[in-house]
């Protein structure tokens, strides 16, 4: 068993692909580098990884340094619009409502979706949890068997569950390009829910270029995945349910059927970023729920196939 580096080479290849992008749109693009903090927090997880991960050997070890150091020692990507005035930031946009009010909920619902590109699942004891809070891109990517060997040794050197925070899973993880601009195809989907711009603070020219990115992701979900993210008349809508995304959507919880989510168009699977533009959009909870782990296409094919099975039944019913 050993960690497999296949994804963070796809991504470092992907890189210039990301860039114009950032040039198509007219954004920022500046690399906004981690303090030196992240890497005292590296060098701390790769102690960590020899303690609990005996198997590691130098040659994974200096991959996990490479890797910071050449395109995942990031803290973001600025995208605010090219020649913006103030500090470069990763998101481009402000909350204009106070805290501690219904409004401010609402918000926080947005700002959830906004920034889950980068922004990773966080703790838990589950299999699917990223094992730390924070960027998408920590270098350290386990698959399941490495997750799995680095919490039995844990356990057998402290006698209870845990994984010492060291890596994040692969199956959710992202490189920095990717999950800003998952980040960016995210915003561009909620900034046109009608009442949006009540709730944030986004430039003029920001708003333009986020319509236009919203345009284009409708035209090419259609044209390209046979899906629409979006009614006649240009409001968003969740691609399973065919639900139009109101305010009163956002904030709600992870309970409520028409909660909105993060939805990934191709599932998150192992040995692939799927966190990434062109890939990511709003559902319901219930449509993600439809969804499962298949992609959109899958799920629509099984949904017809159950559908045209249900009428012959009905038919051959029907006729003795």
């Amino acid at each position: 068993m050993s960690f497999n580096f296949e994804p963070q080479e796809k991504y470092l290849a992907w890189v210039p692909q990301g860039k114009a992008i950032f040039s198509q749109y007219g954004l920022c693009g500046n690399e906004l580098l981690a303090g030196q903090g992240q890497q005292k927090t590296l060098e701390t997880r790769i102690r960590k990884l020899r303690q609990f991960y005996p198997n590691l050997t130098k040659e994974e070890e200096t991959k996990f340094i490479y890797y910071y150091e050449n395109g995942f020692g990031l803290s973001g990507i600025c995208h605010k619009p090219k020649g913006h005035s103030g500090a470069c930031q990763n998101n481009p946009w402000t909350i204009r409502v106070r805290k501690n009010t219904p409004e401010f909920k609402t918000a926080s619902g947005f700002k959830q979706k906004i920034t889950a590109g980068t922004e990773n699942d966080g703790g838990g004891a589950g299999d699917g949890s990223m094992n730390r809070a924070g960027n998408r891109w920590w270098p350290i990517q386990a698959t399941k068997g490495i997750r799995r060997a680095i919490k039995e040794e844990f356990k057998k050197q402290h006698g209870k569950t845990g994984d010492g925070s060291i890596y994040l899973h692969q199956n959710l993880a992202s490189g920095p390009y990717m999950a800003v601009l998952a980040n960016f195809d995210m915003l561009s989907q909620c900034s046109q829910v009608p009442g949006f711009y009540d709730y944030f603070d986004v430039d003029e020219k920001m708003k333009q270029i986020l319509k236009q990115r919203f345009d284009d992701l409708v035209k090419y979900f259609q044209q390209e995945k046979d899906m629409f993210i979006s009614t006649e008349d240009g409001r968003p809508l969740c691609p399973m349910t065919f639900t139009v995304f109101e305010l009163s959507m956002f904030g709600r919880g992870s309970d409520d059927d028409n909660g909105v989510q993060f939805g990934h168009i191709e599932p998150k699977i192992f040995d692939e970023y799927m966190t990434k533009p062109y890939n990511v959009c709003m559902m319901t909870r219930e449509g993600n729920s439809w969804q499962g782990n298949r992609s959109v296409a899958d799920t629509y094919k099984r949904m017809r196939r159950a559908i045209e099975e249900q009428a012959i039944r009905k038919s051959k019913i029907n006729t003795l």
